[in-house]
């Protein structure tokens, strides 16, 4: 049995106090300024036929079942949406941003179980400054709802076991929680808690292994989650009489485990991708790596639940066949409490080493450097495959952008020089702290207003007004069902079904994406009502036979 410390209400309340206010400057501010891009598309449509039908069991897209989620993650969407009775990006964006703050607040109480107040606030700082961790939470997905359940979980754990080592009641809330976060993204909601937590339980409890009764304890309690996950699926089966939501449990969790259909990636992917998934603290995984190769993990408890967490997940994810950077993203917490127990024995022990002080000398400075050449860039010509209207909208901010480097590299090198590691440290992440608030609050958003497709469903909507809409070949996306105003149009797949929707039907329009599909349909007189402008890309067309619509401008 370990000794852990007092739990997380009992944690410093400014502590508690700054993450939130941290937290939610990063996370809600401006938080549907962007319209849905990509796969938003699918969790916004789906809350909002939830809205408009009633049906919470079966989510849909354009009245077609989708159901290779489970439907957890837009009950959320839907439910934040009730208020107005309207899904907006506002609503679809709110839970993976809640999510993000609430699994925030979870690792600062996991850390202040091993460590102090001081290293558990540095943790969930680190853990808030990370950009992916902020990108997805200002996403609709159903990965920053796993992080989160995934973290009450531990947090359960923590919170009883470390009482007593024959205490099994943790067991029962474990798996409820599981069981809860497994409806939204399928069976990883048991896995990932379950790698965080029973190893380490193993590790320091390896008696737990001749105990039946702790058998007994984790059977029933698994059981009694796993009918919670199970549910859903068992009302779609009694509505529907399909056995798909059963079949597409086993699809996208045992067979693209084993042998994925898509999203396919190397043996090796994840050990470069993971500079991608920490950054900008990748760029002190080279000083955590001889932190802890300096000092004995098993020494310390917090290093040994951790480095346990990261290993085993990173290799959890490593054997799977299906590969995307996002899976990654429960292994952060984990490298947060790392690097930040490593930054603060650092700034403890009062003298460094000359390869550890190297070590975070070489990325302050090299933020520093980057720094001037931000404050350069708008001096130079634009080069490369950057799309011109966004370094139209990125060169006004590439000075004060710089400016904040510079003055966070360069403050923060000064602390180093008289070995004060945190607060080098705290100087360095409030500067990408107000880095992250100028991308997510300004540039973005700008960016976004240059994005044509919204102002395109618009004019759709307007044009189609009073008579018949469909949509053709691979036009077909969520995203586009979401921001027209009809909760069901005809997806027509053949040209000939087109034309024959087009020729036999009075004022009829077709919604078409790029020229290409549009020449396979040999319509005789094609007429283009509206026309998404995008440059390099291409389009969305709203397309009718000659004298069966009005162009819109």
């Amino acid at each position: 049995m370990t000794t852990l410390k007092p739990s997380f209400m009992t944690s410093s309340l400014a502590h508690i106090l700054i993450i939130l206010i941290l937290g939610s400057s990063l996370l809600l501010v401006r938080l549907g300024d962007r319209p849905l891009g990509g796969s938003e598309g699918r969790w916004g449509e789906i809350a909002r036929e939830m809205l408009l039908t009633h049906n919470w069991i079966v989510p849909k897209i354009n009245g077609n079942a989708y159901r290779d989620k489970p439907a957890g993650s837009y009950w959320f969407i839907t439910l934040l949406s009730l208020p107005k009775n309207r899904v907006t990006e506002t609503t679809t964006r709110l839970p993976s941003a809640l999510a993000i703050l609430l699994s925030a607040l979870l690792l600062y109480g996991i850390s202040s179980k091993f460590w102090d107040g001081k290293i558990a606030l540095l943790t969930a700082f680190i853990f808030l400054t990370t950009y992916p961790i902020i990108f997805w939470g200002r996403t609709a997905n159903a990965d920053t709802l796993t992080l989160a359940g995934t973290l009450a979980c531990v947090e359960f754990f923590l919170r009883s076991w470390g009482k007593s080592g024959t205490n099994l009641a943790w067991l029962y809330p474990f798996f409820i929680v599981a069981g809860i976060t497994s409806l939204m993204k399928g069976l990883l909601g048991f896995v990932l808690p379950s790698l965080c937590v029973f190893p380490y339980l193993l590790i320091k409890t390896p008696s737990l292994l001749r105990s039946k009764r702790f058998f007994l304890h984790l059977l029933c309690s698994f059981l009694i989650g796993l009918s919670l996950f199970l549910i859903p699926p068992l009302f779609d089966y009694e509505t529907t009489h399909a056995a798909q939501s059963f079949y597409l449990i086993f699809k996208e969790n045992i067979i693209r485990f084993f042998h994925p259909f898509d999203h396919k990636g190397p043996f090796f992917y994840y050990f470069y991708y993971i500079f991608v998934t920490v950054s900008p603290w990748s760029l002190f995984i080279p000083f955590l790596v001889v932190s802890l190769k300096r000092h004995e993990v098993f020494h310390d408890e917090g290093n040994l639940f951790f480095g346990t967490w990261f290993v085993l997940l990173f290799t959890f994810f490593t054997l799977s066949g299906s590969k995307r950077g996002y899976y990654l993203m429960p292994v952060i917490p984990a490298f947060s409490a790392l690097l930040a127990h490593a930054f603060q024995r650092m700034d403890k022990s009062g003298s460094s080493t000359k390869l550890g002080r190297f070590l975070i000398i070489t990325p302050v400075s090299g933020i520093l450097a980057c720094g001037i050449i931000a404050v350069l860039l708008p001096f130079f010509p634009a080069a490369g495959q950057i799309p011109r209207e966004i370094i139209a909208v990125a060169r006004p901010y590439a000075i004060p952008v710089g400016g904040i480097m510079i003055v966070a590299g360069g403050v923060s090198l000064l602390f180093l020089k008289k070995e004060k590691v945190i607060r080098c440290i705290y100087t360095l992440g409030m500067g990408i702290f107000i880095l992250f608030c100028v991308a997510f609050w300004a540039v973005f958003p700008a960016i976004a207003k240059k994005n044509p497709f919204v102002p395109f469903c618009r004019k759709v909507n307007m044009a189609t007004r009073g008579g018949a809409a469909a949509v053709y070949g691979s036009a077909d996306r969520s995203i586009l069902y979401f921001y027209l105003d009809k909760i069901y149009l005809p997806y027509i797949k053949t040209p000939v079904s087109a034309r024959r929707f087009l020729e036999g039907t009075p004022h009829s329009y077709l919604i078409v994406k790029g020229q290409k599909d549009l020449n396979s349909l040999n319509l005789k007189h094609p007429k283009v009502i509206v026309s998404e402008k995008r440059e390099g890309q291409e389009t969305y067309l709203l397309v009718s036979l000659q004298g069966n619509g009005k162009a819109i401008q």
